[in-house]
C-alpha cells in the first residue's frame, strides 16, 4: 500500500488504501489552512483595534474604528479590513465578513471556535454559524455554541439544523426579555426652549392606563379654565382649546 502524500504528488500513483488515506489527509490539511487563515486574520484585526490618533485630532476622510462582528466583539480600523482584502485577494466586502465571522467565533462562540482549531469542523460551517447568531445578545450566541458544538462530528446539515432552532428559540427569548424591559421602562423628559416659539416639549413614557388618566386631568383642567376666562390674566380673546390644554 502506498503511502498518503504529503504534498501535491500524481495520484495514480495511489491504489485505493492510499486514495482514501490522501482524501483524508487533504480535509485534515484543508481544516488546518482554514483554521491558520482564522488565526492570521484574528492577528490582523489584533494589531489594529485601537485608535492610531487621540479622537480630537481624527481628520475627515481617516482611520476610524468600525464594529464588523455581534455585540462582545471589539472593533478595528476601517482601513485595515482594506490592506487584509489586498492581501487576501478579494473584495472589501468579502474580508469584512470574513473578519466579523472569525471575530465572532473568538469571542461569541468560543466551543466552536476551539473545534475549528482542533480540525473537527469546516470553516464554512462554523462561519454559517457565527452569521446565524450575529444579532443575538453574548448570553444566547453561548447557548447556541453550547448546543451545535458536540454535533460537529454528525456532519454539517445536523450542526445547521441545531443552530437554527437554537436561533429561532433565543432569539425569541431575547424578543420576549426585550419587550418586557420595554414595558417597564418609564421616563419623563423636557426638550431644550426652541429658539422661535420659546416653547418647551414634555415627552412622557407611562402604561395606557396611566396616560389616559393624564389625559383626562388635562381636559378638566382645561374644561375649568374655559368656564372662566375672566379669571385668567392677559388671556387673549382668541386662546384655543390646545392653548388651554
Amino acid at each position: 500500500m502506498s503511502k498518503p502524500p504529503t504534498a501535491f504528488a500524481d495520484v495514480e500513483e495511489f491504489d485505493a488504501a492510499g486514495t482514501l488515506a490522501a482524501a483524508e489527509q487533504a480535509v485534515r490539511d484543508r481544516r488546518a489552512g482554514e483554521a491558520h487563515e482564522v488565526q492570521l486574520g484574528l492577528r490582523w484585526a489584533d494589531l489594529h483595534t485601537t485608535q492610531p490618533h487621540e479622537p480630537e485630532r481624527t481628520v475627515r476622510g481617516g482611520v476610524k474604528l468600525v464594529q464588523l462582528g455581534g455585540e462582545g466583539t471589539p472593533k478595528l480600523q476601517d482601513l485595515a479590513i482594506c490592506e487584509l482584502a489586498i492581501a487576501r485577494s478579494q473584495h472589501t466586502h468579502a474580508t469584512r465578513a470574513f473578519l466579523a465571522d472569525a471575530l465572532d467565533l473568538r469571542h461569541r462562540l468560543p466551543e466552536l471556535y476551539d473545534a475549528l482549531r482542533g480540525g473537527q469542523v469546516d470553516l464554512w460551517v462554523a462561519r454559517k454559524v457565527a452569521s446565524m447568531t450575529r444579532k443575538l445578545c453574548p448570553g444566547a450566541a453561548g447557548l447556541v455554541d453550547r448546543a451545535v458544538t458536540p454535533a460537529v462530528a454528525q456532519g454539517p446539515g445536523r450542526v445547521l439544523s441545531i443552530a437554527e432552532a437554537k436561533v429561532i428559540e433565543a432569539d425569541t427569548a431575547q424578543a420576549r426579555t426585550e419587550r418586557e424591559e420595554g414595558r417597564r421602562k418609564r421616563y419623563v423628559a423636557i426638550t431644550p426652549t426652541d429658539e422661535e416659539t420659546g416653547l418647551r416639549t414634555v415627552i412622557a413614557a407611562v402604561v395606557p392606563a396611566d396616560a389616559v388618566w393624564l389625559d383626562a386631568q388635562v381636559e378638566r383642567i382645561a374644561d375649568a379654565l374655559d368656564a372662566r376666562r375672566d379669571l385668567i390674566p392677559d388671556l387673549p380673546d382668541d386662546c384655543t382649546r390646545d392653548e388651554l390644554r
